[in-house]
């Protein structure tokens, strides 16, 4: 579940939505434990940044969640969109 971002409320409805992690790979970093690559497939309008650091709780779960740990973002790809037909 993901509230409208802090980040994007000047311009979104406050709301919650249900977002979905089809599939997530994550990789560790072989020179540095304490950094790692994840490859996520979401559903449409899934706030990525907001599911990696939860966005002070507003996203559930969130990888910092899922890691009891803070994250944040370094780098952030967009590998690739799919559009169904």
């Amino acid at each position: 579940m993901q509230m409208t971002p802090i980040r994007v409320m000047h311009r979104r409805a406050l709301c919650t939505r249900e977002k979905f992690i089809l599939k997530m790979k994550a990789t560790l970093d072989k020179t540095n434990s304490h950094w790692f690559t994840i490859d996520l497939s979401t559903s449409a309008g899934t706030y990525v940044k907001e599911f990696c650091h939860s966005d002070c709780g507003r996203t559930s779960p969130s990888v910092s969640s899922l890691l009891n740990r803070k994250v944040d973002i370094v780098q952030l790809d967009c590998m690739g969109i799919a559009v169904d037909s």
